[in-house]
Formats: C-alpha cells, structure tokens, sequence
C-alpha cells in the first residue's frame, strides 16, 4: 500500500512541475541550433534514457563514464557495458565502456561512442532524386574518465574526450571535458550531484566539395561553433528501502549553451534486486511530451553479475526510439583465476 500512495505522490508532482513549466517563458530557446557535436547530448545510457535524463546523482554503474564521471566510483568490479540506439533512417547511436577500478579509492574508465548513418544519396538543385553517387556521416567520441573517492560522502571525476565529425569530404577535430562532483547524505540514501558537462573550444570544419552546377553562390564558407556545453544540476534519493522493494527518485536542471533551461525527472522501482522499471519525463523541451520508460533485468553468467537493459523515448517529431544495452562485471575470484 505505501508503495502505491508513494506512485500517487509522484505523479501529483509530474502534474504540477508540467503546469509550471507552461508559465516558465522560454529563455535561451534562440539559442538552438548554435553548437557543434550535438550528438554528445544523446544518452549512451539505457537507465538515464529510461528516467528522463536524470541520472548524475543516480548511483553509478556500466555507463556512468558518460553520465557522471564521478559516479564510476559506485562501480566495484571491473565491468564491461555495450549499448546501442535506433533512430529513424536507420542511425545508430552505439557506446562501448570499460570501468577499471582500483584498491586506493581511484577508478578509471575508456569509452567510445559513434553516431553514424547509412549511406545518403547526393542530391542537387537539378537532380533532386540523386546523382548516383553516396556519401556518409559519422561521429565518434574517445574518451579515458578518472574518479577519484576523497571521503565516504565526497567524490569528483574528469572525463577527457576526443571528438570527430566526418560528413562526406568535410570533417572537424576537437577535444572536450566532463568535471563532475557527487556528495552523498546518510538520510534516505540522498546525493547531490553538479557536472559540467561537454567543456571545449570552438571548431570548425573544413573540406571541399566539387560543384556539379554553379547554380547560387559557388563560395561556400563555414564558422566556428562551441560544443554543446550543460551545466548539470542534480538530486536522488531513496524514499522506500524495504524487505525487496526500492524506489529511487531524481531530479535534475539542465542549463544548456545552445537551447533554454529544461528538468528532468525520473523514478525506477526496483524488485527483489533483481528488476527494475524505470520512468521519466522532461520539462522544457518541445519535441518531447511524451514520458520515457524502460526496464533493468539482473542476472549472471557464472559468478559474474549481469545487467539487461531497455529503454523507450518517444519523440513528437522523430517517432518511437529503442535503446538496449548490457553490461558485465568480473568479479574478483573471476580475475585471479585468469
């Protein structure tokens, strides 16, 4: 029963930040569209996907690298995670992770994300159904995180990246910074968690295209722009810790350089430790009404821990999104037996 006047509770909630959020004008919406490396803001994550995007001051795990860094510090074995998402058109959006922890409070981790396409036919003014030939668009971000636990309630991380767009004969090379801080509370498992996220400097991209016809201005320039930095602000906690149920609740603000401020939120209930269903909704971002959902499913191969994942984020514009994603920890006894 309190698990269901606690469903009702934040439901209740939900309904009045959404009334809220209609009478919050939409300051910095002008900005949108003025970054480069947009795809850095996709989540790599099925559980921050599942809740909205509220993750930095959810406990870490697999994919915190991209997340929090300071959050892989949760993660106590040396754990391998794998996601991928679909996007219309056939675009994926693929992340692989390896968080290495250590013995003095210290935690690395390596990760890679790409963002690509099928092949796209080339067009022009004249021949708007193709000209017979392809060209392909890719992102990649390569990336080495280190978390570092100063105190059983106070720990930072650093993510570096090295970033690379490519988009037929043109491409740009840059680099960003993640600094993350996570501060933990004995009451009710409560965190407080700060990221600035997609730190860099401008870029721009160079190439050259041959032009089939001189219709318009055959001069063709481009500019530099700033990644796609956030500064992140946010809190979790644990309202309902008893026999096997679990629910965490969070909640972040977003605070963008290319588009108005936005909050997320998120709940995951969790049974038995063994699955968890998770919920989210965002406020301040058009192209989003509609809440996320998924599900976390806890199993093992052998003696070593493995995690499950799906995540649904419906778009208004996009459709329908999947995410999956999986990850396996090594349990010490596995790794000396190696």
């Amino acid at each position: 029963m309190k698990i269901f006047n606690y469903i009702i509770f934040i439901s209740l909630i939900f309904l009045q930040l959404k009334v809220q959020a209609q009478l919050i004008p939409n300051l910095g919406g002008q900005r949108a569209g003025t970054s480069a490396f947009t795809f850095l803001k996709l989540s790599t994550s099925p559980k921050q996907t599942a809740m909205g995007g509220a993750q930095i001051a959810v406990p870490g795990d697999g994919f915190a690298a991209n997340v929090n860094p300071a959050s892989i510090i949760d993660v106590n074995n040396l754990t391998f995670s794998l996601s991928n998402t679909t996007y219309i058109s056939n675009i994926n959006n693929s992340f692989l992770g390896v968080v290495i922890p250590t013995k003095n409070n210290n935690t690395f981790a390596v990760h890679l994300q790409t963002l690509r396409t099928d092949a796209i036919k080339k067009r022009t003014e004249f021949q708007p159904d193709g000209t017979g030939e392809f060209y392909y668009s890719s992102n990649l971000a390569a990336g080495v995180s280190f978390a570092r636990k100063l105190s059983d309630y106070f720990s930072y991380g650093v993510s570096g990246r090295y970033i690379n767009e490519y988009l037929d004969t043109y491409s740009v090379h840059s680099a960003v910074l993640d600094l993350g801080f996570l501060y933990k509370t004995d009451f009710k498992e409560l965190k407080f968690a700060v990221l600035l996220n997609n730190f860099g400097v401008n870029s721009k991209i160079d190439g050259e295209t041959k032009r089939i016809t001189t219709f318009g201005n055959p001069n063709r320039t481009t500019e530099s722009y700033s990644p796609p930095t956030i500064f992140k602000i946010g809190v979790s906690a644990v309202p309902l810790r008893k026999d096997r149920h679990v629910l965490l609740v969070a909640a972040e603000l977003h605070h963008p350089n290319d588009n108005s401020e936005n909050i997320r939120l998120g709940v995951e209930y969790e049974y038995m430790e063994l699955f968890a269903f998770r919920a989210g909704y965002k406020i301040g971002i058009d192209d989003q009404p509609y809440p996320t959902f998924g599900f976390g499913l806890k199993t093992r191969i052998g003696k070593n821990p493995l995690r499950i994942e799906y995540a649904a984020e419906p778009y208004q514009n996009l459709g329908f999104t999947n995410q999956i994603g999986i990850q396996l920890g090594l349990t010490k006894k596995t790794i000396q037996s190696n």
